[in-house]
């Protein structure tokens, strides 16, 4: 267990590495998938434009270079489809990555604002707007639709994915506040991080709830139970709040609870005078 806790000590900053790299892979994954339909909305929109032999003007070529996309969680690549609309009069422009743009603030705006706007075809409008502008017109409904369902399908598998067999040596879990909202209201979210005997971090769940709350963290500890997590971990790491700790007892029995380090050093400061800050950052 020393052994377990020195491991998680020295690791226990990488919590919220750990959250930015999965808003990477997701911004990334978000990002080409919305550019590939306005490409074939594109298409589809220019389907009549042919020469005098009937051959279209304008087509799909490929792809372009991969390309390295500034966000606030850190850099991504992307690989975007390339279109050929050198014979044509009319000309592609993606809404979302207009040609040589390297930063865009818009990512996770957009990755929350489609969820915070109820992901509902109705109102994917509106979080769309609050990014491209009033004056844009978005996607067409149907893609809008087939959008929605892809995300809302992924989401739920994600949710009810079998954990049978998994074994996890310990966890993370924190409540983490997110401006989710295009009124700019924060959603607390329940996330629990687990480290397997292979040493690989995985992210075990994400729901919506309560930090301080006993029954929001039973839920999910009852949700990974039913799924098939039936072994607890050897370790808990939190924040100190009582409500997990409770549920951990319930769910999980007694078992070791380490309070994270993080959170320690932020109360310890909370208390100290800047000037002595300093030194304590020093040591």
């Amino acid at each position: 267990m020393k052994i377990i806790q020195d491991e998680v000590k020295k690791e226990n900053y990488n919590f919220f590495e750990f959250l930015d790299e999965k808003i990477r892979e997701a911004s990334k994954a978000m990002i080409e998938r919305i550019y590939s339909e306005e490409v074939q909305d594109f298409l589809d929109r220019t389907a009549l434009i042919v020469d005098e032999k009937g051959h279209r003007l304008v087509v799909r070529n490929g792809w372009n270079k991969e390309r390295t996309i500034q966000t606030s969680s850190g850099n991504i690549v992307v690989k975007l489809p390339r279109v050929d609309d050198r014979k044509s009069s009319e000309k592609f422009v993606s809404k979302l990555l207009p040609p040589f743009v390297r930063k865009t603030p818009t990512v996770e705006t957009l990755i929350a604002a489609l969820y915070l706007a109820g992901v509902s075809s109705n109102k994917f409008q509106e979080a769309l707007s609050s990014i491209f502008g009033k004056e844009s017109k978005g996607f067409s409904p149907a893609t809008i639709i087939r959008l929605t369902k892809e995300w809302t399908n992924e989401f739920q598998e994600w949710r009810k994915r079998d954990l049978t067999g998994k074994e996890y040596v310990y966890v993370w879990a924190d409540g983490i506040y997110v401006k989710s909202r295009l009124d700019g209201a924060k959603t607390c979210l329940l996330v629990i991080i687990g480290v397997g005997i292979d040493g690989k971090k995985e992210l075990l769940a994400l729901e919506p709830g309560i930090r301080e709350s006993r029954q929001s963290w039973r839920e999910v500890l009852l949700d990974l139970k039913f799924r098939g997590l039936a072994k607890a971990p050897k370790l808990a790491i939190c924040d100190g709040a009582l409500g997990f700790q409770n549920a951990v007892d319930e769910i999980w029995g007694q078992m070791k609870i380490q309070r994270c380090w993080f959170h320690k050093t932020a109360n310890i400061l909370d208390k100290m005078p800047k000037c002595v800050q300093k030194i304590l950052y020093f040591f």
